[in-house]
């Protein structure tokens, strides 16, 4: 049986009008440590069955302090995501297990990692990139995140991602899918970048991917057939 604890609701702030960021304090004498990009399973109550309570969500911080981030989309029937981003206010009590799962960097990385993320699929890169920017143990190796999303006003934690490019080795390219204006960002998916950026002969980086099944799908499908990415240079995180 797994470990329950329980935590308690510390902050809430609605970083769009469809996603809600969640800070809990896990009430528990032991130390919770995560490896960035890994998650955690919250037992909500919302149903009777298993597959309705238990939904799991990446951890969007580097967990240092035991204080846990959490970045929830709304979805549509979706009683979970429902509950968090409606219900829950501070002081609320939640219950979960873990943090657990191995889409975390390696422990011997290439000379880049490129992060590809739609979405709240941004949140363990997030966790990955606090711990390893400005880190001297990552210094000699550069990240590259590629974030997709429909609207502007879609942008998840965009002053954050302006923050991180004071680090040298960090390259930030944003794709708006519907985006009609002329400002920094590219219009269209987030295919197109890494595909102009990486399809050259040359040493392959770590490609990283997190988002929905249709844009891993397709992302896999041009790495490995079109690009000729090994499949060891590819790791995927689901989520919806």
């Amino acid at each position: 049986m797994p470990k329950w604890i329980e935590a308690e609701v510390i902050k809430t702030i609605s970083e769009t009008d469809r996603v809600k960021r969640i800070w809990i304090n896990p009430e528990t004498d032991e130390m919770i440590t995560a490896i960035p990009g890994q998650f955690i399973t919250f037992d909500l109550p919302v149903g009777e069955k298993r597959l309705q309570r238990w939904k799991s969500y990446s951890i969007a911080n580097y967990v240092q302090e035991g204080i846990i981030e959490l970045c929830v989309a709304k979805m549509e029937g979706g009683l979970g995501s429902a509950y968090l981003c409606d219900e829950i206010k501070v002081g609320d009590k939640l219950k979960f297990k873990g943090p657990e799962g191995v889409f975390v960097l390696p422990d011997t990385l290439p000379y880049k990692v490129v992060m590809v993320c739609t979405g709240t699929g941004l949140a363990p890169f997030l966790a990955m990139l606090q711990m390893a920017l400005g880190n001297a143990e990552y210094d000699h190796i550069d990240f590259h995140l590629i974030f997709g999303t429909r609207y502007e006003k879609d942008l998840l934690y965009y002053p954050n991602l302006l923050d991180f490019r004071k680090y040298k080795n960090f390259k930030l390219d944003v794709a708006l899918s519907r985006y009609e204006g002329d400002g920094p960002f590219h219009k269209g998916y987030v295919h197109s970048i890494y595909q102009n950026t990486y399809n050259n002969n040359g040493p392959q980086p770590l490609f990283m991917l997190c988002g929905w099944q249709a844009m891993i799908d397709e992302a896999v499908g041009i790495l490995e057939s079109q690009m000729q990415i090994d499949k060891k240079n590819v790791m995927v995180e689901l989520y919806g």
